[in-house]
Order: C-alpha cells, then structure tokens, then sequence
C-alpha cells in the first residue's frame, strides 16, 4: 500500500528524471547546463503557471478555454497602461484584475445559468481574443521599460538571485497551489466537487460559490502568467519593426521605370522553354513526338512561305496594272 501511494505521489517526478537522464544521454553533459536549465525554466515558465490554475478547475470537474486568451488580454491591458504612464506595479493589477473578471464572468455564468464550462468558456475565449485585439488596435503596443521587464530576463552569472525573478514567482505559486490543495478546507471542497457534486451538496459545500472562486482563481494565474509573457516579448529592446526593403528603380527628378517583371525589356527577360521549363525534356521526347513536332513546324513554314508568295504576286500585279 506505501509502495502504491508512493508511486502515484511520485509518479510525475520520476517520469520527469527519465526524460531528462534520456535527453542527457543524448545530447551529453552541456543538457545539464546552468544556462540550458535556465532557458528551459524561462520557456516553460508561463505555461506553468496557467496550469497551476487550469488544475485547480479540473480536479473541480470544471474545464477552462479561454486561459490563452485572457494571457494576451492581460499583456494588451499592461501595455495600455503603461502608454497611459500609469506605474508598472498598477499596469500589473491593472492587468491581472482583468483576467480576474474574465474568470469571475465565467464562474457566475457557468453557476447561475447551469451551462456546461466548455460552452462557457469557449465563448469567453472568443470574447477576450476579439477584445484584446480591439484594445490593441489590432497592431504592436511599444511600452516603455520598466521593472516588468526584467520579470524573464537572463541574469548575470555573478548574481545571488541565481534564476530571473519571474521563474522563482512560478515556484511560490506552485508551492502555494500545493499547499491549497492538499491541506486547506477550499482545496478539500475542490476535490469533492470533483468527484461527486450532488453528494458535496448534501454534506454542506457552497458549490456555487466555490466554482466561482476556483474559476477566478484560475484567470488571476493566467494573468500572472500574462504579466510573464509580456516581459518575455519586451526583454530586448524594439528596433522600430521589421525592415521592409524599398523598390525604388529611380529617383524623383528622373523617369520612373517600373518596376518587377513588367518593366523589363524583352531581351533582357529570362527565356521560359516550351516544355515545362526543363530544357533536356526534349531530348527525352520519344522520336514520334520529334517527328510530330518536326511536321508541325515543317507545315507552318509552308504555309507561312505560301502567303508571302501570294502576297508579293498580288503586290506585283497591282503594281503591273
């Protein structure tokens, strides 16, 4: 029974050592590396924290699909309130309050009008995306840098911290969840509206409110999480967009020529062959093909040399006359 408890609490972390020992042995020592760990920890850092909410909901029996779109809502609103020279730590609230009333939307719809959470939320999802971009404008926010920036940023080999500071964020949350679930009363009511709703109803649970409090609790991770992706997307500085190169054939005090494929000369056009772009084709062709084509020609030239013949005797006649 130790063996089988210990198995199923362990189960995760031994899956996750054999995958690392394998991917060790494959690529070699530098997998282990302190600079290969750290970009591992930064990349998977705010998916990790969505699922730290995202599990809260399903051991609930709930489901969540709109936790991508309240992310990027939560980056969008940070980036507009810091444009509107609000404080970073206000444009973070500001942001995470956000995702807190998408999640509170979704738990008092899911609660009062007794519709399944994946209709729910997959309206929600649709709703925040269309929301986001209408916020943004539908094109790049630049912000101005501030402490939010340096959330997933590499840090110095010499520094104490040893990790960037949106990583060490992620382990208090994980430990936090840990902690709530497994040792506080929400975290057990969690469990057995999981497992049983009705029977959780008759031995006194709230289930109302606490499916709304998990759902919240949910989009406030995913807005943590939102607040790590923006400082992920503006740790290096902009560089005023993608360089798009000009096609400019001349200047202004001179004739434009046009430009692409229809402002070249005839001669200086490349010569396209007649079958199918491959030159040696027609060495391939079968000899019938080659006599074939050799009458066509052969009759054309005829038929071509026939009515010039016609046209001068024509010419000469009038000329005659």
């Amino acid at each position: 029974m130790n063996l089988r408890r210990l198995i199923d609490t362990g189960g995760p972390l031994l899956g996750l050592l054999f995958v690392a020992i394998l991917f060790g042995a494959l690529i070699g020592p530098r997998f282990f590396s302190g600079a290969n760990v750290e970009l591992i920890a930064r990349q998977t850092a705010i998916v990790c924290t969505a699922a730290l909410g995202m599990t809260m909901i399903i051991v609930s029996g709930g489901i969540d699909l709109s936790v991508g779109s309240v992310v990027a809502l939560t980056t969008v609103v940070v980036a507009v309130m810091l444009r509107a020279d609000a404080g970073p730590g206000a444009a973070a609230l500001a942001g995470v309050a956000a995702a807190a009333l998408c999640g509170l939307a979704n738990g008092v719809l899911i609660t009062a009008l007794r519709v399944i959470p994946f209709i729910v939320t997959l309206g929600m999802m649709i709703l925040v995306r269309g929301a986001a971009k209408g916020l943004a404008e539908e094109r790049r926010l630049e912000a101005p840098a501030t402490w939010l920036n340096e959330l997933m940023r590499t840090v110095d080999p010499d520094s104490a911290i040893l990790a960037p500071p949106g990583i060490w964020i992620v382990a208090l949350l994980a430990l936090l969840v840990a902690t709530t679930l497994g040792y506080t009363r929400f975290g057990r009511h969690l469990f057995s509206i999981g497992s049983n709703e009705r029977t959780a109803r008759l031995c006194g649970v709230a289930v109302e409110r606490t499916k709304i409090a998990v759902y919240t609790i949910g989009a406030m991770l995913a807005g943590v999480a939102g607040l790590l992706q923006f400082s992920r997307l503006s740790r290096r500085p902009h560089r005023g967009g993608r360089p798009r190169a000009r096609r400019d054939c001349g200047s202004h005090h001179r004739r434009r020529q046009p430009c692409g494929r229809k402002g070249l000369r005839a001669r200086d056009r490349p010569r396209r062959h007649h079958h199918g772009g491959d030159p040696d084709r027609l060495l391939a062709a079968r000899p019938a093909e080659l006599d074939s084509a050799d009458r066509h020609r052969r009759h054309h030239h005829s038929r071509g040399g026939a009515r010039s013949l016609a046209d001068e005797a024509i010419l000469q006649l009038v000329i005659c006359d």
